[in-house]
């Protein structure tokens, strides 16, 4: 009972997070503006933008699947593609218990030995989910160094009082405080983390968070002396491509000025940036990323220091169209996830096996 309280008031400590930062992000908002920009948007590309996540979630599947039948041969691809589906929508509702869902409804779907009873216990399917997701984190630490590397000026202007230069004497635009509040608590788990590690013999709790953190690396180990495993990387691949798909259809869609897209100012390296930018404040742990992925993305966008194409003299980039890009870029991810689990939902009602 106590265990329970505890996770309801947790969770509605990060839903007012969420409500906060989604009002800090569009208090200053004008919304005629935004709602004619609105008007502007090529929704095709929106429809192939949430297609490329439908076909990052099926990579997914399929990549899980792989991983999944070193512990069950005879694991299939819709029951893995279900379980991230089912999945992602519960991290949408409540962040991080995803994983645990997932899991869950796979080892379900496990063989069953002559007892009847499935052979694959839960806690080898976690095993593998965490490997999926080592995966996943090897390859947005790769991006994010890379894009580091090419574009630091960008970072370092998101990240000082140069991302709004400017922008206070037209009036809107983020409060660059509040984007230091949401990077400092994401820093302030990271060094709760290191912390965790280094005192991991003076208290169980860091111990276990130690363990965990190793037992990261010890499946990417793993995953590298894996048969196949080529397999998995080039799924991993597959997967990121899409999302970098999904970021710049939305550059494709996304007005800036009267018959002028992002993608005209744009390029698609620019759309990568915003989307890893947007996954950085998305790991404050908020229902869905609302508010966190709005407000550092507007902020980038709105910023002459960081797309300078994007505030010549013949277009101004303002803030209520700096978050429709913002609106356009989570709410595919949303619909995505959405779409996804309803289907997955919808076909395990009628699943025989």
């Amino acid at each position: 009972m106590k265990s329970s309280f505890s996770k309801i008031v947790k969770y509605l400590f990060w839903a007012g997070v969420a409500v906060a930062l989604m009002y800090f992000s569009l208090k200053d908002v004008k919304w005629e503006e935004f709602l004619a920009a609105l008007k502007q948007c090529r929704w095709e590309f929106i429809v192939t933008g949430i297609a490329a996540l439908l076909c990052a979630y099926a990579f997914r599947g399929l990549r899980w699947r792989h991983l999944m039948r070193t512990v069950d041969p005879s694991t299939k691809w819709i029951s893995t593609f279900n379980g991230v589906n089912i999945g992602n929508l519960a991290n949408f509702i409540f962040p991080r218990l995803g994983e645990l869902v997932r899991c869950g409804y796979v080892a379900r779907h496990t063989a069953r030995g002559a007892d009847g009873k499935h052979i694959v216990k839960y806690d080898k399917v976690l095993g593998t989910a965490l490997l999926d997701r080592v995966m996943d984190i090897s390859m947005l630490f790769v991006i994010l160094l890379t894009l580091l590397a090419v574009f630091w000026g960008k970072f370092r202007a998101l990240l000082s009082g140069e991302a709004t230069e400017g922008i206070e004497a037209e009036g809107g635009g983020p409060d660059m405080t509040l984007i230091w509040i949401v990077l400092g608590l994401v820093g302030l788990l990271l060094l709760f983390l290191i912390t965790a590690c280094v005192l991991r013999n003076r208290h169980p709790l860091f111990r276990k968070i130690a363990d965990f953190i190793k037992g990261i690396w010890l499946g990417f180990k793993s995953c590298l002396h894996m048969k196949h495993a080529w397999k998995v990387f080039a799924l991993t691949a597959g997967v990121w491509l899409m999302y970098w798909t999904m970021g710049v259809s939305i550059t494709y869609a996304a007005p800036v000025a009267d018959g002028v897209y992002a993608a005209d100012v744009l390029s698609p390296l620019d759309a990568l940036f915003l989307l890893i930018a947007g996954s950085i404040g998305m790991l404050i742990p908020v229902p869905g990323g609302f508010g966190s992925f709005h407000l550092i993305v507007a902020a980038a966008l709105v910023s002459p220091a960081i797309f300078p194409a994007l505030h010549t003299a013949g277009l101004q980039m303002d803030y209520a169209t700096a978050m429709i890009f913002a609106v356009l870029a989570h709410e595919s991810q949303a619909l995505a996830m959405i779409v996804g689990g309803v289907f997955s939902y919808i076909h395990e009602l009628f699943r025989k096996d």
